[in-house]
């Protein structure tokens, strides 16, 4: 993939952008994800979600390794099974 930028990351929000009203994965989508991927460029999914209520469809794509979930608040790392940033707001 040739392009003017050295793209290294691209963050998608999932809800009403990366999936569709039904909450499903396009095969557009997940083949243009695929092929980011394959460009070495790696693939986030950011949600507001917590990792629980992210779609299996997501979870399952064996190229996604990091995930920003609960609005920015947390960054998961899946490949280590490990929360790499948290930013909570105390009770």
């Amino acid at each position: 993939m040739k392009t003017r930028f050295d793209i290294r990351l691209i963050a998608m929000d999932l809800d009403g952008t990366l999936l569709t009203t039904d909450k499903r994965l396009t095969e557009r989508n997940r083949s243009a994800m695929k092929k980011a991927a394959e460009a070495g460029i790696a693939v986030v999914p950011a949600t507001g979600r917590i990792y629980a209520g992210v779609p299996d469809e997501i979870k399952a794509l064996p190229f996604i390794r990091y995930l920003i979930l609960a609005n920015g608040a947390t960054v998961y790392d899946r490949e280590e099974d490990r929360i790499l940033y948290r930013a909570e707001i105390p009770s």
